[in-house]
């Protein structure tokens, strides 16, 4: 049985007035990143946020990583790999989590959008423990908000 469709705004209006996590401006900039958004059920957005996620994740592994050559000290270097390791286990987890909306495995999938949520917290507190700025804080916290997003409306569905 097909959902129907479910607008963006809607979606987004609801998430954030139940989840303090979630930003409607943000979650509404995220979602129509995708053009397939306009059209899409609940269940749709819910996997193009999880998509989106993983895309970010990926990029967030890929700027760690990227860092990790120009990194001279062995602290540093510990705390962009710890972050390249959270944000690709993300990664991982992230894409398993498309695959289990697709085919209705609701609990699986909440599973690991929110092991995949615990990845900006990860690479922050490496950072914060050496009592430096992390290198990429916003783009940080964005990767933690579409997670949210991708949590959030993957709730909707249960």
């Amino acid at each position: 049985m097909a959902m129907k469709p479910y607008s963006v705004e809607a979606t987004c209006k609801t998430i954030a007035r139940d989840d303090p996590n979630v930003h409607y401006a943000f979650c509404v900039e995220a979602l129509r990143r995708d053009p397939a958004s306009g059209a899409a059920d609940t269940k749709g957005l819910a996997v193009i946020a999880a998509k989106l996620s993983e895309k970010n994740a990926t990029s967030m592994a890929a700027a760690a990583t990227a860092l990790l050559g120009k990194a001279r000290r062995p602290p540093e270097r510990r705390s962009l790999e710890t972050c390249a390791s959270a944000y690709g286990e993300a990664v991982e987890a992230l894409g398993l989590s498309v695959g289990a909306i697709e085919e209705g495995r609701l609990d699986d999938a909440m599973t690991y959008l929110s092991a995949s949520i615990g990845a900006a917290d990860v690479c922050a507190q490496a950072f914060e423990e050496l009592r430096v700025a992390c290198p990429f804080p916003k783009q940080n916290m964005a990767a933690q908000h579409f997670c949210y997003v991708a949590l959030c409306i993957t709730h909707l569905l249960g």
